[in-house]
């Protein structure tokens, strides 16, 4: 079974679904980057052995921030940096519990009746 990628839905749906409702120029530039994203149509280069034994072709990237091929990295980096300042310790969820009695207490002191 082939892998199945945002850039295969938009490719295989996004034509249809772009005769149905008028969008807006931006919408389209981006589904149609997401579409061209790594493919020919950006264009790219051969990267070969200089004996001849392997050559591989490299496709340009879109470089748009929606597009889930070119900001992979960057969400990576970006998540590895917050999971880097989170403080090893289990949160317990009875303070929440204990913290809802308060709440109902204060309410009986405040305004001299239950709420």
């Amino acid at each position: 079974m082939a892998l199945v990628t945002l850039q295969t839905i938009f490719q295989n749906a996004f034509p249809t679904y772009e005769q149905t409702p008028p969008l807006p120029p931006h919408v389209r530039r981006a589904a149609r980057a997401l579409m061209q994203c790594r493919t020919a149509a950006l264009g790219g280069h051969v990267q070969a052995c200089p004996d001849g034994h392997v050559a591989r072709i490299w496709y340009n990237s879109c470089r748009h921030r929606a597009c889930p091929q070119c900001t992979y990295l960057q969400t990576e980096r970006w998540l590895a940096l917050r999971q880097a300042r989170l403080l090893a310790c289990v949160v317990s969820a009875n303070l929440l519990h204990g913290f809802g009695r308060f709440i109902g207490s204060c309410s009986i002191l405040v305004t001299g009746r239950e709420a």
